[in-house]
């Protein structure tokens, strides 16, 4: 399975308040992904009966504002259906929390895991 055939969840959180360095890097990263992949969905309460039933491919909180707490359920139902679940820190020190099966998990933290 690759990004051209995934269908993708991202969290953006809210643009509004950050400051241009963050803006610029989150709007750049979803534009990156846009670019490869096959859709962008934005769903937020279901996300983990989304990944089960195969309506999306991946889950991406590209803002690193989730706190573990509240994805905690969704994480464990994730990982039980086979989904690869890592925390991935972005230039801002915010964790995001990434979800898909290999090796669509790899390709996607090439494209926001800056080296």
């Amino acid at each position: 399975f690759s990004l051209d055939k995934a269908m993708i969840n991202i969290d953006l959180g809210a643009i509004i308040g950050k400051e241009e360095k963050e803006k610029k890097w989150l709007l750049d990263k979803l534009s990156a992904i846009t670019e490869k992949c096959y859709r962008i969905r934005i769903i937020s309460g279901a996300l983990a009966i989304y990944l089960v039933t195969g309506a999306i491919d991946a889950y991406i909180d590209l803002s690193g504002e989730s706190k573990p707490q509240d994805l905690a359920a969704r994480i464990i139902i994730m990982q039980e259906a086979g989904y690869k679940t890592e925390w991935v820190k972005n230039p801002f020190g915010k964790k995001m929390l990434v979800a898909a099966q290999e090796p669509l998990l790899s390709e996607i933290k090439k494209i926001i895991v800056d080296n």
